[in-house]
């Protein structure tokens, strides 16, 4: 079954330093993570909610794909991508964002869960409960959408 989510040995320490975060997890070492990489969600995600702090991880550098790992628990991390990069037509809704964040819509940018199978080439993406991000106050909120066009398993990659 594919997993968006990794959850590896038992949570190492995540300290603050001045907004930054200083985390240690086995998988992505030992970083200190800049202030305006890290997201507070009050509510946490589906399935997590006392998960209320993620640290915003590049893949590499022009990647789509991040990784959002939990500062409560560092060892729990979940691939994410910008879903207008990975989808053809794909139409956010920011004006329900900026109501569910109390936020300018030019202030809201989306992450949506990416489930990676064992087979790369049949890699998803979740377009029902896309992650709204108010970029000015890093606060983000999953939303749930009702949109017939959408599927919480997208393919990302067409077959050719």
């Amino acid at each position: 079954m594919p997993r968006t989510a990794e959850k590896l040995a038992p949570a190492r320490r995540t300290r603050r330093n001045e907004g930054s975060a200083r985390v240690s997890s086995q998988r992505f070492g030992d970083r200190e993570v800049p202030a305006d990489r890290i997201l507070e969600v009050p509510e946490g995600l589906v399935g997590f909610p006392q998960h209320r702090r993620f640290a915003r991880l590049e893949c590499r550098a022009g990647s789509p794909f991040e990784w959002l790992l939990s500062l409560e628990d560092p060892e729990l991390a979940f691939a994410v991508g910008d879903p207008s990069r990975l989808v053809r037509g794909y139409e956010a809704p920011r004006a329900e964002a900026a109501v569910a964040l109390h936020a300018d819509v030019d202030d809201v940018e989306f992450l949506a869960l990416v489930a990676i199978p064992k087979d790369v080439r049949r890699m998803t993406i979740d377009l029902v409960a896309p992650i709204a991000i108010d970029r000015r106050r890093r606060v983000a909120r999953q939303l749930l959408v009702s949109d017939p066009r959408w599927d919480a398993a997208v393919p990302i990659l067409r077959r050719a």
